[in-house]
């Protein structure tokens, strides 16, 4: 299993997404929601959710590259099968046993839908923070080589 700092950086700009849209639907929720506390948990799960299933389609996309071929269509194809039992079930769980707000939980789960798409816009704000601190880096090392 790789590390946690060599994950794929699309991956972390989705989280980062996935993230941000649940503080917007949180802020949100709690101005206009009634019953706060099973909206927010409702919520969390599906962010939880959502960031699972980046790391699950990112490992198995990875591993279907390394199997390669017909193999490969098999394995995605139980990988979301996998997914969706997964997502499902918490659904029926949470619908079963409220503990949670079903459509906060639907809401944070599909977060990562509007994350994907907000994904460009996330990357090119990285790269221009990683521009500034290298420029920043940059400047400061050639300031201390002049004195």
């Amino acid at each position: 299993m790789r590390k946690i700092r060599n994950i794929n950086q699309t991956v972390w700009e989705l989280i980062i997404g996935i993230v941000l849209v649940n503080a917007l639907l949180e802020v949100i929720g709690l101005i206009f929601v009634s019953q706060k506390g099973a909206y927010t948990i409702g919520l969390v799960l599906g962010m939880l959710m959502a960031i699972g299933m980046v790391f699950h389609m990112n490992i198995s996309i990875e591993k279907a590259m390394d199997i390669g071929g017909e193999h490969a269509k098999g394995y995605m194809l139980k990988s979301y099968a996998i997914r969706t039992v997964v997502v499902l079930a918490v659904i029926v769980c949470v619908g079963i046993l409220k503990f949670a707000n079903l459509l906060s939980l639907l809401l944070g789960i599909m977060t990562l839908k509007v994350a994907a798409y907000l994904q460009p816009i996330t990357h090119r704000f990285m790269e221009s923070r990683k521009a500034g601190n290298k420029r920043m880096a940059d400047e400061n090392l050639s300031s201390e080589n002049k004195e």
